[in-house]
């Protein structure tokens, strides 16, 4: 029992120390859990130094499923900020912005695949680099748009063809 015991306490601090140094947990659900975590993990030690191996065992084996439930949320709150990202560029407009944003696309995606693998550390990998990439693209697109007025607001393409026709025909006007 005291080596069932032992070898739960070490997972379980393996598996808070993973949690808490790789990931930098930023959802505040995953913050409150790793807390918990570590109270239960605190009692879990106590319980093992007071001989109580199976109780010990048990808190253990809390932690590490708290922890696992904390990287689960983490990883949520990640893939939905990503989300968030790629839509708030909207229709991007430029060539550039849209090879960005089908790349942060495909990564979300990703992302979201990961997550239902509870593979949580590329999850959150996947979603950090999905909306790093939609911010890309919303820059790439804001200065294409500053560089392409014209092109860049609807129905002003409809406009410039009617500006350049009537320079056409100025232009003749005065030739002839």
């Amino acid at each position: 029992a005291k080596d069932r015991a032992r070898a739960a306490l070490d997972k379980a601090q393996a598996s808070l120390d993973n949690a808490s140094n790789a990931s930098n947990m930023t959802s505040t659900s995953a913050q409150g859990i790793l807390r918990d975590a570590r109270l239960k993990m605190e009692d879990a030690t106590l319980k093992f130094g007071d001989g109580d191996y199976a109780n010990a065992t048990i808190e253990a084996n809390v932690v590490a499923s708290l922890v696992d439930q904390a990287n689960s949320d983490e990883a949520g709150y990640r893939i939905m900020l990503a989300r968030n990202k790629i839509a708030a560029v909207g229709d991007a407009k430029s060539p550039d912005a849209k090879a960005l944003l089908a790349n942060a696309s495909s990564i979300y995606n990703q992302s979201e695949e990961d997550l239902i693998a509870s593979d949580y550390a590329d999850a959150i990998a996947h979603a950090d680099s999905a909306g790093k990439l939609a911010e890309d693209a919303a820059a790439a697109d804001q200065k294409w748009q500053a560089e392409n007025p014209l092109n860049a607001a609807p129905g002003f393409e409809a406009l410039a063809a009617l500006l350049a026709l009537a320079a056409i025909f100025i232009i003749r006007d005065r030739k002839d």
